[in-house]
């Protein structure tokens, strides 16, 4: 599958690669940082009808695995 969009950090060019990678048919699902929450990938998900989940974690969520990033985990 192609991508009509220039990913904007490496979150973003990881998951563009997984995309065009996916099998007509296949569902993607990413843990992003929540900095990219309204970044190219997500407008470009959204503008072509695949975005099928948006989903927060709670905060602190990944405190015990030594990182304080937000994140969201991401369904197209």
């Amino acid at each position: 599958m192609g991508i009509e969009f220039v990913p904007g950090d490496i979150a973003e060019r990881f998951v563009a690669k997984a995309w065009r990678d996916l099998r007509p048919g296949g569902r993607l699902v990413a843990v992003m940082p929540a900095r990219s929450t309204h970044g190219p990938l997500r407008r470009w998900l959204e503008a072509t009808g695949t975005l099928r989940a948006v989903i927060g974690a709670p905060p602190d969520a990944y405190d015990t695995r030594g990182t304080t990033v937000d994140s969201f985990l991401l369904v197209a």
